[in-house]
């Protein structure tokens, strides 16, 4: 789930989510892209499964957000996301960071509904097949993490609905999981509540309650990575 290729997907089109929420300051360069960058470092940590990462890249959004905030006519939504970044940047344990992190995509999605902005997303092409089952779907869950946030920070009802119908794939990966962690059950368990959250996510149209959602999906796979990472 956290191959180059996938990490490449969120950087590009996640971070344009938050960047178009609100107004950075002039930007050159490598400074640019460092900024777009930043909603992909924050999806992918949590992903990852690494908090600290998690947190760093909440305070430097805080940090952004505060200063973009001022003289922005986008001043509200701006400090609704700098309250979210304090929230991932203080976070306790990983299902935190990652209920912050579908706050954060909501905010920008209601910053864009208010202000009828349109940014435009370019998703990507749905990911190949990979070398085995687990490899396969893994790419497919990173595919469905992007177009769930695109549903949220867009916001769009069909880039949802896109990540929602690709989560509630029949599971096939368990098996290769459970050797590699010597549980089954728990590999079992695991595929299963993604499994759940898809079905439900196909029959969620609340904002709040797919943020809600989309955090524990995030907190999901952080708990499959930390007992058996994918072959990148």
């Amino acid at each position: 789930m956290t191959s180059p290729h996938c990490r490449s997907i969120v950087a590009g089109v996640s971070a344009l989510g938050i960047l178009a929420c609100h107004r950075a300051p002039p930007p050159t360069g490598d400074r640019l892209w460092a900024h777009y960058a930043r909603g992909g470092e924050v999806v992918t940590a949590v992903i990852d499964g690494d908090l600290e990462r998690a947190r760093r890249a909440g305070r430097v959004l805080a940090e952004e957000a505060a200063a973009e905030s001022l003289g922005s006519r986008r001043g509200a939504h701006t400090v609704e996301l700098r309250r979210e970044a304090i929230r991932m940047a203080e976070a306790g344990d990983i299902p935190a960071a990652a209920a912050a992190v579908g706050a954060m995509a909501k905010t920008c999605g209601d910053c864009h509904q208010s202000r009828l902005a349109n940014p435009r997303f370019m998703p990507a092409l749905v990911p190949i097949e990979g070398r085995n089952a687990i490899q396969t779907q893994m790419q497919l869950h990173r595919w469905a993490a992007d177009r769930m946030w695109d549903g949220l920070a867009h916001p769009s009802d069909s880039a949802w609905a896109w990540g929602a119908r690709m989560l509630a794939m029949e599971p096939l990966y368990q098996f290769d999981v459970g050797l590699r962690t010597g549980d089954m059950e728990q590999a079992q368990r695991l595929a299963q509540r993604v499994y759940d959250l898809g079905r439900r996510a196909r029959g969620t149209t609340d904002p709040a309650a797919r943020a809600e959602l989309y955090g524990e999906f995030l907190a999901t796979c952080a708990s499959c990575h930390t007992v058996a990472r994918p072959r990148r």
